[in-house]
């Protein structure tokens, strides 16, 4: 029997997942595309009761590949095996967002590791499919203001402190979870060992938001499909929490988000398919807005401090330009000395 191809994107949140879920997936042609944790409010503007159906399905799936004891078949047969489409492609930052909150995916007091991550996909999907691994990265000084921006409401889940200078400054710690999280050469290693690397495509956000028509034009062409060109040059971007004057855009926190986060702290692994059963209660406990402070101004990177991550990465940034032919150096990854970026001495990893 002929495999078909299954697409993961798996990561990194912040790097444009939404504008790849609500305005491409279900636009690429000849592909079946799954939106697991997509808003639940784009699922009720679409109406769709299959969409929604499908999407519940996929995240079921998603949310308990990890676990061995789980028996995913059927969802496996329906989702992916009976669609007549040969490529199938899901998307979900979760995998990658897992790095950074214990809990999610394995047990309560560990991380969902990329290694750990590129096994069970293998152990799950790879006698039945060719799998192949999207991840989309981003400026690592760009990534973490923007996550603390959306993360902060969980934050006592991600750090030991209560500021985002003392949550920035856990990324130059090479030992802490929170740099090895954002180290992509390091990250993408196991799926490519996995997978191989001619089966992983690398995007760059920050080619998406300067240029989408060539970053989705390059995303396609990895995935052997097409985008309506039309709709390539209308894709809105999603999400933005950039402001005007450089200030992150902070949510206002609502009783979902609460409950979110007592559920995050405390049953990390619970799942709850309110959007599914009783979509009107998610409403209603997104609509009560709660009293926050607004800490958007602190979220900023004085020029030394960007300078320091700048410098955390930059060996590993560089080997992994060199090694996708990325041109990171455009992008700003080492905007302090882009004329001295020079092989480092040191052994890729992704060669032991």
């Amino acid at each position: 029997m002929i495999k078909k191809d299954l697409y993961l994107h798996i990561g990194y949140p912040k790097t444009g997942a939404t504008t790849l879920q609500e305005c491409v997936a279900l636009n690429l042609k000849n592909v079946k595309s799954y939106i697991p944790n997509v808003n639940f409010k784009y699922l009720q503007r679409h109406n769709n009761r299959q969409l929604i159906q499908e999407s519940h399905q996929a995240r079921h799936l998603i949310e308990n590949f990890a676990y061995p004891h789980v028996d995913l078949s059927n969802n496996i047969q329906s989702l992916l095996l009976d669609p007549k489409e040969e490529k199938i492609f899901i998307s979900t930052v979760g995998i990658l967002s897992a790095q950074f909150f214990k809990g999610h995916y394995t047990s309560k007091e560990q991380f969902f590791t990329p290694e750990k991550a590129a096994q069970r996909i293998a152990e799950v999907f790879s006698k039945q499919f060719n799998v192949k691994i999207i991840i989309t990265i981003r400026r690592q000084a760009s990534w973490i203001p923007s996550a603390y921006a959306e993360w902060y409401h969980y934050f006592s889940q991600i750090s030991d402190s209560n500021t985002f200078k003392a949550f920035s400054q856990h990324f130059v710690d090479i030992e802490h979870f929170c740099h090895q999280g954002i180290n992509y050469n390091n990250v993408i290693a196991p799926f490519e060992k996995k997978f191989g690397k001619n089966n992983l495509y690398i995007g760059v956000f920050e080619q998406l938001q300067q240029n989408p028509q060539s970053y989705f034009n390059q995303l396609t062409a990895f995935m052997g499909t097409k985008l309506d060109e039309n709709l390539l040059t209308t894709i809105p971007r999603k999400n933005v929490r950039a402001t005007a004057d450089d200030y992150k855009k902070i949510d206002k926190l609502n009783l979902a988000d609460l409950l979110y986060f007592f559920k995050l702290r405390v049953f990390p692994n619970l799942k709850l398919n309110f959007t599914k059963h009783v979509p009107s209660l998610v409403s209603l406990l997104t609509h009560f807005r709660l009293p926050y402070r607004d800490i958007s101004k602190t979220i900023i990177l004085s020029p030394e401090e960007e300078l320091r991550i700048m410098q955390a990465f930059k060996e590993d940034n560089y080997l992994l330009s060199q090694r996708y032919d990325l041109d990171l150096d455009s992008y700003g990854y080492f905007k302090h000395d882009v004329h001295s970026a020079t092989p480092p001495e040191t052994t890729d990893v992704l060669q032991q």
